[in-house]
């Protein structure tokens, strides 16, 4: 993802030889990412900097996690959505109101 240059990204690998990276990827906004041992992004999220900045830290048993600043929750969906396609009712349309 994006990074803000004049932060250095930190990485770490943990006890499973999964790679953990956190980021500056705009201001106050942190990035956070376990990526697997063949490449595949295990887990992604966002911490926002509140009075503290995001930092990894080694946890015991070789665990590592992602300290100080608060996730960034997902938006939320709205509840106002509209059908899917496949939730129509099947048949062609009549012309019954005349």
């Amino acid at each position: 993802g994006r990074t803000i240059s004049f932060e250095q990204p930190q990485a770490e690998i943990d006890r499973s030889n999964q790679l953990h990276v956190l980021h500056c990827a705009a201001p106050r906004a942190w990035s956070y990412a376990r990526i697997g041992l063949n490449g595949e992004l295990l887990t992604h999220s966002s911490f926002m900097e509140t009075k503290t900045r995001p930092h990894l830290v080694h946890w015991g048993g070789g665990e590592i996690a992602v300290h100080g600043g608060m996730v960034e929750a997902p938006a939320q969906s709205s509840g106002n959505k509209a059908p899917k396609l496949s939730a129509r009712p099947p048949g062609p349309p009549t012309n019954d109101d005349r």
